[in-house]
């Protein structure tokens, strides 16, 4: 369905939108139209201040960016209904199956995928405590979600080796469980690298990842200091 593309927020996401790829959308739009859609989950949202009914990005940002920048008012969307695990999963899914991805890039998703996956199914997870009556973990095939390794090699194509092996490399290389790679990715796709100081913890960044616009992310970043109490700043910046 078409639905307006002013009504559509897009949040933090796990990759940071690139001019190239947007510049390289434009040009291929332009040629042939938009062949994929975007996918948007339908509720309440903020914007300009209020909240009014619109749309959540889940899924393709870059295409929705292009749109924008082509001047077009309406933009072709699949409108599902999923929490947040089920987006972020989605999210993943989406990049993961993309051939443009770094190492590192690609095991830090496969981490957060997992986490979610997990979240999601339960009785995936290998050695889970079940109550009475559960059914057993799905580690040998015998229950109806598959196993993390099988469910994420089936949706993306490639091999279901290389994904056991991609969230221990992310792990090891980093030192950090999978909560914390979220946090770090989330923080880094969210926060312009323009706006963040040297001198600032990962907390105050982290604060201002949160914020809901880039005025806000700006202005919250010049108040705060290495000096400044956080719990104080915070209360002046976070709108209540």
């Amino acid at each position: 369905m078409l639905i307006m593309a002013n009504k559509i927020v897009v949040g933090a996401r796990l990759r940071p939108v690139t001019d190239a790829r947007v510049d390289a959308l434009i040009n291929s739009i332009a040629e042939v139209g938009l062949l994929n859609p975007i996918t948007v989950v339908k509720e309440m949202v903020i914007n300009g201040g209020q909240s009014v009914d619109g749309y959540t990005l889940v899924a393709g940002a870059h295409r929705l960016e292009a749109m924008r920048r082509a001047g077009q008012a309406e933009i072709e969307a699949t409108v599902v209904a999923l929490d947040e695990h089920e987006r972020l999963l989605a999210e993943c899914d989406e990049n993961l199956c993309g051939t443009n991805l770094g190492c590192a890039e690609r095991a830090t998703l496969t981490a957060i995928r997992k986490e979610c996956y997990e979240f999601l199914h339960p009785e995936t997870v290998h050695g889970a405590t079940l109550k009475k009556g559960d059914a057993p973990s799905r580690q040998l095939g015998d229950s109806a979600a598959d196993r993390f390794t099988a469910d994420t090699a089936e949706t993306t194509g490639r091999a279901e080796r290389s994904y056991g092996e991609m969230y221990a490399q992310a792990v090891d290389a980093t030192g950090y469980e999978n909560g914390t790679l979220r946090t770090a990715k989330w923080v880094a796709g969210a926060y312009e690298l323009s706006l963040r100081k040297d001198n600032l913890s990962f907390k105050h960044h982290r604060i201002v990842a949160a914020l809901p616009t880039r005025t806000a992310r700006q202005r919250a970043t010049d108040t705060c200091g290495p000096r400044r109490s956080i719990r104080l700043w915070r209360w002046s910046v976070i709108p209540r």
